[in-house]
């Protein structure tokens, strides 16, 4: 069995934790390396925190109605590094592959992570 303890609150809250920046590859969406060839390509992204996650609730909702692809285009301009994604161009996210789109949100939301309705 695994030794653990109690985290201090620095710790806790500590933001540059080791797995805070992830990487994510794509064979849909492509670049040139130096040589010119097309290979896959990559975005850096973390994980969603609660307050990306309330970002993008009231980004996604208008009166009573809730937008899912407004919900998670917010989500990953907020969570994506690099590139970095202001929040004015959110919304051409909308245009990108669905299911490429869809793959990324997973992994920004993370094991369990629920996309809220």
């Amino acid at each position: 069995m695994s030794e653990s303890k109690v985290l201090s609150l620095n710790e806790f809250l500590d933001t540059e934790a080791e797995d805070a920046r992830r990487e994510f590859v794509s064979e849909v969406w492509r670049a040139r390396n130096e040589a010119g060839e097309i290979i896959p390509g990559k975005l850096v992204y973390r994980l969603a925190t609660v307050g990306d996650r309330e970002y993008a609730r009231r980004q996604a909702k208008h009166g009573e109605k809730f937008d899912n692809a407004k919900y998670g285009c917010a989500l990953i301009s907020r969570c994506v590094l690099e590139p970095q994604i202001p929040p004015m161009e959110a919304d051409k996210l909308q245009k990108k592959n669905g299911k490429e789109m869809d793959r990324l949100l997973s992994a920004i939301l993370g094991e369990g992570g629920e996309d809220p309705q």
